[in-house]
C-alpha cells in the first residue's frame, strides 16, 4: 500500500480524535471544575519513521492528549460548602477506583454526615473522610472546616509536582498527580461560597470544530482521488 495513502489514513484518524475531544469539551461547558482536554497529533517528522510507514490503515496513528491546566472562572453561589481553589491545588476524593483529584467543589452532606461530591463520593481531609454534624458551616482559606465555631477537620489539598501529567477520569476528576506537594507547602487558597466553572471557551471549541471538519473533508477527498486513480490504473492494466 502507498505510504502516502497510509499517512492520509493516519491524518483522518487524528482528525477523528480531535473531533471527539472537541465534542467532549463542548458537552462539559457547564460542568463545574472541568478542565479542557487537548488532542495533539504527533510531530509530523515521526510519521516518516520506518515503523510508522508500515502501519496498516486500521492501526491508530500516534497522538498526544493533555489537560489544559488553566483555571476556570469562579462563580458565586453563597453556599458555604461550595468551594473553589485559587492556585494550582486540587481536592482529593475517594472513588471506587481509588483517590482522584478534582477542582469541582459543589460538595454536599450525605445522610451519614460525610462530606461528599455531587456523585456521593467522599471528600478526603488530612485525617481521612470528613464527617460533619448539622450546623453552621465555615471553611477558611486554608481549607479548615468549622461547625458552629468548632474546628472539625481540614481539607486535603494537593498540588501537581513538577512534570505531573493529569489524566482525565470523567466528571471533572483526574489522576496522575505524582510527586504531589504536602499541605504545608501549598501556595493555594480555598474560597467558600464559590465554585470553579469549566475553563472551556465554547467559541474557541466551535472554531476548532470547524477547522478540523474542513481538514477531515480535505483528507477524504484526497483518499477518494487516490482510490479513483488506482481504479483507473487497474482498469488500464486489464486492457493490456
Amino acid at each position: 500500500m502507498s505510504d502516502a495513502f497510509s499517512i492520509s489514513i493516519q491524518s483522518l484518524q487524528s482528525d477523528m480524535r480531535k473531533l471527539e475531544t472537541v465534542s467532549h469539551n463542548l458537552s462539559n461547558t457547564t460542568t463545574a471544575g472541568y478542565r479542557r482536554q487537548i488532542s495533539k497529533s504527533a510531530p509530523f517528522s515521526t510519521v516518516f519513521d520506518s515503523e510508522q510507514l508500515s502501519l496498516s490503515p486500521s492501526t491508530a496513528a500516534p497522538g498526544l492528549h493533555r489537560t489544559d491546566m488553566r483555571a476556570g472562572p469562579l462563580q458565586a453561589t453563597n453556599r458555604p460548602l461550595d468551594l473553589a481553589i485559587q492556585g494550582e491545588a486540587f481536592f482529593v476524593v475517594n472513588t471506587p477506583q481509588g483517590p482522584a483529584y478534582t477542582r469541582r467543589g459543589d460538595f454536599q452532606i450525605a445522610a451519614d454526615g460525610r462530606l461528599v461530591t455531587a456523585k456521593g463520593e467522599p471528600v478526603l481531609g488530612t485525617q481521612g473522610e470528613l464527617h460533619l454534624e448539622a450546623g453552621e458551616y465555615r471553611v477558611d482559606t486554608t481549607g479548615q472546616i468549622s461547625v458552629n465555631g468548632s474546628i472539625v477537620g481540614q481539607l486535603l489539598l494537593v498540588e501537581p509536582g513538577k512534570g505531573a501529567s493529569l489524566q482525565a477520569l470523567g466528571d471533572a476528576q483526574y489522576t496522575g498527580l505524582e510527586g504531589v506537594q504536602q499541605p504545608n507547602e501549598l501556595h493555594s487558597t480555598v474560597r467558600s461560597g464559590f465554585v470553579e466553572s469549566s475553563n472551556v471557551v465554547p467559541m474557541q471549541e466551535m472554531v476548532s470544530l470547524m477547522e478540523t471538519m474542513r481538514h477531515f473533508e480535505a483528507g477524504q477527498r484526497l483518499i477518494q482521488g487516490y482510490d479513483d486513480a488506482m481504479s483507473r490504473a487497474i482498469q488500464k492494466l486489464g486492457e493490456v
